[in-house]
């Protein structure tokens, strides 16, 4: 199973690692730990706090080299590593961004206007993975996972098609929410995020209970 892992994923870990060790003495010992949809910090802690994204980014590699071991789905991984390393791969890069982001805004360098960064950022996200989520096969790691495709290779591959489709969908809406007044970004943001999420879910459902009804009907 070694071969499902890439080792380039370790890069970005290092690295952070790395700027933080030297951004460490100058750190101010408070700094922001979350920011608002206008990039406006709205929660501080202990400089320590400042770990969390390096220890973040080396366990993304982790559960890359992990999963494939002890999924009980585990033989499925074959079918889809280009979309697993993929996902693993936009996703260790989006959490580095935002790592750089951050350490730019406690410096105060703001190359990205904290205004778009949301909206930008997850946008991207949903697009990439909206595309290989179709070819994800059944595991319990990634993909739209609901408890009626688990057992139905069918529903499953349908629903993660349908997942693509709703995914690509709201990261065209995620970029364009950036025109949308900030009164009003942050409960469109969340709305689309979870468009996204419960819409695959209620397909999954149509589907089994269509493919029910049949097998009722045929049974009679």
């Amino acid at each position: 199973m070694k071969k499902f892992f890439d080792w380039k994923l370790l890069i970005l870990p290092v690295l952070a690692v790395v700027m933080t060790m030297i951004a460490w003495p100058s750190l101010p010992e408070i700094i922001p730990t979350h920011f608002n949809v206008q990039g406006i910090a709205d929660n501080t802690g202990p400089k320590a706090s400042i770990w969390i994204f390096p220890a973040a980014l080396f366990l993304i590699p982790a559960i890359m080299a992990i999963s494939p071991k002890i999924d009980p789905r585990r033989h499925n991984y074959v079918k889809f590593k280009k979309s697993y390393r993929v996902i693993m791969a936009v996703t260790e890069i989006f959490l580095f961004l935002m790592y750089g982001w951050v350490l730019g805004q406690i410096y105060g360098i703001s190359a990205v206007s904290g205004e778009y960064l949301p909206p930008v950022m997850t946008g991207l996200l949903f697009l990439i993975l909206g595309n290989v989520m179709p070819k994800i096969k059944q595991n319990y790691l990634v993909g739209v996972k609901t408890i009626w495709s688990y057992d139905d290779p069918d529903n499953w591959n349908k629903t993660q098609r349908f997942g693509g489709y709703c995914f690509c969908l709201v990261g065209v809406l995620l970029l364009l929410s950036c025109f949308v007044p900030l009164a009003m970004r942050a409960a469109v943001i969340l709305s689309l995020i979870l468009i996204a999420a419960l819409l695959p879910l209620g397909y999954s459902w149509l589907l089994f209970r269509k493919k029910d009804k049949e097998n009722k009907h045929a049974g009679n």
